[in-house]
């Protein structure tokens, strides 16, 4: 599945509330991600490979998307091939085929795909 919208439209929200109902989901930030990947953290890799539903937030938040989270990506993709993941992204599905290559976005986009639209729930007032 690939979830995406504009910021503070409760997309992370949904998602927790999501892992928090489905025992056997992990959720996990690229940054996250990336980190385990410099860090040759085999055992959060595994836990990837492992889980029922894995989500992955956060993809392509910087304006460009750097090797490491080009690799990271392409990893989860292989190793979830198959298995329930959750991509979460600020971008839509056009913007994610210029971020990534070809092989990358048909990977995160073979899924279902939810717009959350609406206004910053972070900017509200009162």
């Amino acid at each position: 599945m690939y979830l995406h919208g504009g910021t503070g439209r409760g997309k992370t929200a949904a998602v927790l509330a999501l892992v928090a109902t489905v025992p056997d989901s992990l959720y996990q930030t690229v940054e996250d991600l990336v980190e385990a990947e410099r860090t040759h953290d085999l055992h959060l890799w595994q836990l990837v490979a492992h889980y029922n539903l894995v989500v992955v937030d956060e993809l392509g938040c910087r304006r460009q998307v750097s090797d490491w989270e080009y690799s990271v990506v392409k990893r989860v993709a292989d190793l979830r091939e198959q298995k329930a993941t959750v991509w979460i992204s600020n971008h839509p599905p056009e913007r994610i085929r210029a971020l990534f290559d070809d092989r990358i976005a048909s990977r995160l986009l073979c899924g279902t795909w939810f717009a959350l639209e609406g206004h910053d729930r972070r900017q509200e007032d009162g």
